[in-house]
């Protein structure tokens, strides 16, 4: 009976979690664009937590995007701790240019559905203090050809399972900085590209439109199952 009640709280509350972030998405993927990028919606702040993380750099053009964003998003806040050594900030057709002490042109808030070229003088690490992550569940709106986009998570996950499959066969070639993949029928997809990793941008080319939202792990559903098993598994040891 005791294992029995633990395993029903458990499920409860796992699907309470569930409704919860499916609530949270619709309500973000509903808000109106304003921050430019390809993908719909506003940047919002998905989970009421902030993080500070750090992206390294090299000196030259570095890939990158942003899986988390300060409420304050506008390149020279972003941007803050490479003050006098980033130059240029490229976008998917747009563009800025760091000059006598402020960024001059078209990039004028950091979209967290965007890649960007990003150049420096110097190594260096872009540091971002309480940043509230991304909603993983955002959509982007891919136009036929190339398009500059980040990816919405932390880790590390497969092409193969963050496409969804009425997706990726829209999806004809991947590049990140130095490197690529690109899919074929025979052995799906080939090249140095093996994976999409938060902080990293990357080129995707399509030949159709498409919306793409990937698929990534569920931090808040993954912590709920361990602690089910740790409280069924303090349960099952025997009395001493």
């Amino acid at each position: 009976m005791i294992y029995f009640c633990v395993i029903v709280i458990f499920i409860h509350s796992a699907a309470a979690k569930i409704e919860a972030d499916e609530l949270a998405r619709s309500d973000w993927n509903a808000a109106e664009n304003s921050s430019g990028g390809n993908g719909s919606g506003t940047y919002s702040a998905y989970d009421d937590d902030t993080i500070d993380y750090c992206l390294d750099l090299h000196s030259g053009n570095n890939l990158i995007s942003f899986y988390a964003l300060p409420e304050d998003a506008s390149i020279s806040n972003v941007m803050a701790s490479l003050v006098g050594n980033a130059t240029q900030v490229i976008g998917e057709g747009i563009a800025a240019n760091y000059s006598d002490g402020v960024w001059v042109g078209s990039v004028i808030t950091i979209s967290p559905l965007s890649g960007y070229w990003v150049t420096l003088n110097e190594d260096a690490s872009l540091c971002l203090y309480e940043a509230h992550p991304t909603d993983p569940g955002i959509a982007y709106d891919l136009h036929t050809g190339s398009n500059l986009v980040s990816f919405p998570y932390h880790g590390t996950v497969d092409i193969g399972t963050a496409l969804p499959d009425d997706v990726e066969s829209a999806i004809t070639g991947i590049t990140g900085e130095g490197v690529a993949a690109t899919k074929t029928d025979e052995h799906g997809w080939v090249g140095s590209l093996t994976a999409f990793e938060g902080g990293k941008g990357y080129w995707i080319t399509t030949d159709a439109p498409v919306e793409l939202v990937f698929n990534v792990p569920e931090p808040s559903g993954l912590l709920l199952m361990l602690a089910g098993i740790l409280v069924v598994s303090g349960l099952r040891r025997p009395a001493k």
